[in-house]
């Protein structure tokens, strides 16, 4: 079984380094592909040199910044491409635990997929005030009731997918908001295409060890709204369907 990790990664120099180190510590066997959005701090420079140590270290530098969606579709579509069994993805910055990718690829055994959860019973988040702790659980609370409670964490950037749910979704890059809010539309689009077995594993969350969060106003904004548009999307979809019934 053939497992890929997908990084985005934009100004990230001072994190790469160390994630790419850790992640191969504890799965050796993975395959890593860095999505750059073309890093200004040329984070993209760092791993090619890297490169010539880990012949399982892949990179795609984008020509421009392109935003967090494009960038996972792009990995997505070439772990597809490329024929690996799992693809997880997951935050450069070290908010997500490395050291849990062997435990993710265990549970995808037997589930499509996997998500690395904040809001199920001992997981938790370090790092954040109550402000912004209390923003990102009143929208995963706002997801939770417009679109399926079957997720607790919509807004989770930490999963390993089967690479044939990815390819019964049927992505393309042009799919899918830029920020944050792809992360809902992800999982939206993967509970309309093919009702997967899914799973959450509680996973602690830390705010990033160094570098700036990508976290402005118009991302949360842009989730608000698509979080509504989906809501109305499934209700016209459902509707259809009852109708050919």
């Amino acid at each position: 079984m053939k497992t890929i990790v997908i990084l985005p990664t934009y100004n990230e120099k001072d994190n790469i380094r160390q994630m790419v180190e850790s992640i191969f510590r504890v799965s050796p066997s993975t395959h890593i592909l860095v999505v750059d959005d073309s890093s200004p701090d040329h984070t993209w420079k760092i791993v090619r040199e890297m490169q010539s140590w880990y012949p399982n270290l892949h990179l795609l530098k984008q020509s421009h910044k392109t935003g967090l969606g494009p960038a996972y579709l792009t990995g997505f579509v070439y772990a597809i491409k490329h024929r690996y069994d799992r693809i997880i993805q997951m935050d450069c910055d070290f908010s997500h635990d490395p050291s849990l990718i062997p435990l993710l690829i265990e549970r995808s055994q037997t589930t499509e997929l996997v998500i690395g959860s904040r809001y199920v019973s001992n997981g938790k988040v370090i790092g954040w005030n109550k402000k912004r702790y209390l923003l990102s659980w009143l929208g995963n609370l706002y997801a939770k009731t417009l679109i399926s409670n079957q997720i607790k964490d919509w807004t989770s950037g930490y999963c390993c997918w089967h690479r044939t749910l990815l390819e019964q979704m049927g992505l393309t890059t042009n799919d899918h908001p830029n920020g944050y809010a792809f992360q809902i539309s992800l999982k939206n689009q993967a509970l309309c295409s093919a009702n997967p077995s899914i799973i959450e594993l509680p996973i602690v969350f830390k705010e990033r060890q160094a570098g700036e969060t990508k976290m402005s106003g118009g991302i949360i904004n842009e989730a608000l709204i698509t979080v509504l548009r989906l809501r109305l999307e499934n209700k016209k979809r459902s509707n259809r369907r009852h109708s050919r019934d």
